[in-house]
């Protein structure tokens, strides 16, 4: 093996950790939206979506007040992501803006500006679960 060889395997090596990275990152970044989100009906909740490369444009009518169908549909849409596209998770229920500022008891900081100061730390974290 010459020396090109060797820098182009760590070059994929690289690669493929920088996707790891990026895809386990936008995976917790939604799992912390998730769990944060406050639940009535779970309407809510049931509705953060991730997209790849565009916004969504509507609702779902889903009630998950577990988060489980949620984080099951955004593990399975993140395996997509790769790097030098963009991620959307956005919650398109009218009454979200409310939420994050304050009108649940449940979530009276709301989760979106609380996750974004975590986002340091979700990103070290990912790392560490992909080393």
């Amino acid at each position: 093996m010459d020396f090109l060889d060797t820098i182009n395997e760590w070059i994929e090596e690289v690669e493929v950790k920088v996707e790891d990275v990026l895809q386990t990152t936008t995976y917790l970044i939604g799992k912390e939206l998730v769990t944060l989100s406050p639940v009535d009906t779970g309407l809510f909740k049931g509705n953060w979506q991730l997209t790849i490369g565009a916004p969504t444009n509507h609702s779902l009518i889903r009630y998950d007040g577990t988060g489980v169908q949620v984080l099951n549909d955004i593990q399975r849409t993140v395996r997509t992501f790769t790097p030098g596209q963009i991620a959307y998770i956005q919650n398109t229920v009218e009454y979200g803006y409310d939420l994050e500022y304050g009108s649940s008891q449940q979530a009276p900081n709301g989760m979106v500006r609380i996750t974004e100061a975590k986002f340091k730390m979700i990103v070290e974290q990912a790392i560490l679960l992909n080393p």
